[in-house]
């Protein structure tokens, strides 16, 4: 099974970088502490934006 992984991944890796666009995904989320009503809890808020390329 690792020898087939290791095989697609070295087709990944080598791959022509230059056929068409490609798309990416930019994922950011922060985490923080707060209080809210006398109650302490995590509050995560997330953001993200694509680009083509």
């Amino acid at each position: 099974m690792a020898k087939t992984l290791d095989e697609q991944v070295e087709a990944f890796r080598t791959r022509a970088l230059d056929s068409g666009p490609y798309t990416f995904v930019w994922i950011d989320a922060l985490t923080q502490k707060v209080r809210e009503g006398g109650l302490s809890g995590a509050r995560t808020d997330c953001s993200g934006s694509d680009l083509v390329f």
